[in-house]
């Protein structure tokens, strides 16, 4: 009896922390196109910028996101419109639902270990993403193509994916050679234009 107290009591007091950090943080969940809750943000001293962020109950909300999600690019909180820009780190690690991401035109940084172990990812479409950081998707053992559109191949950090990683990489016709000539090679050793994609 004294023990389930005890549990009861660590689980308010981690709730009233983590109700101080959203106010804190000015925190909130919107729907995206599929209905599904993301978890967004704001990020201080930045003009009307959010990032998506690891859901703080145990990530149980991210567990039942839909096999195909597409990230909006603005969000509307308060009256007020927000661009998102930061998938923060561990965001949508070992969401094990998750097959198809699409992060959409506006989102420009994918944090670390951002998707780590999302072992049933299949497909990451990117379109306007800059720089990805250390692991953000080591651990995805079932992915097969991933798409960027952006004529730039964004900046690495260490070991974004896995050194065995068998995916095909699909990227703007005319940035072929580009990509092949840097550090996304290293992973990629099928690097073709997105006109085989239709696009």
């Amino acid at each position: 009896m004294k023990h389930l107290y005890c549990k009861s009591i660590l689980f308010v007091l981690a709730l009233t922390i983590i109700s101080c950090g959203v106010k804190a943080q000015q925190s909130f969940y919107m729907a995206e196109h599929t209905g599904q809750s993301i978890h967004y943000t704001i990020i201080p001293k930045k003009n009307h910028e959010v990032k998506i962020v690891k859901d703080f109950l145990s990530n149980m909300n991210y567990i039942l996101l839909r096999n195909e999600v597409r990230l909006t690019p603005k969000v509307e909180y308060k009256g007020e419109v927000y661009q998102v820009t930061t998938i923060d780190k561990k965001a949508f690690e070992e969401v094990s639902s998750l097959k198809e991401m699409v992060i959409t035109s506006g989102i420009t940084t994918i944090d670390k270990e951002a998707f780590k172990n999302c072992k049933k990812l299949k497909k990451i479409t990117m379109y306007g993403v800059e720089s990805i950081a250390d692991k953000a998707f080591t651990g995805c053992e079932n992915l097969n193509s991933v798409i960027l559109f952006t004529l730039i191949p964004p900046t690495m950090g260490k070991e974004v994916f896995d050194k065995d990683c068998k995916a095909t990489l699909y990227v703007p016709d005319k940035a072929v050679q580009e990509y092949k000539n840097s550090p996304w090679a290293e992973y990629f050793t099928s690097i073709y234009g997105t006109s085989r994609l239709g696009y």
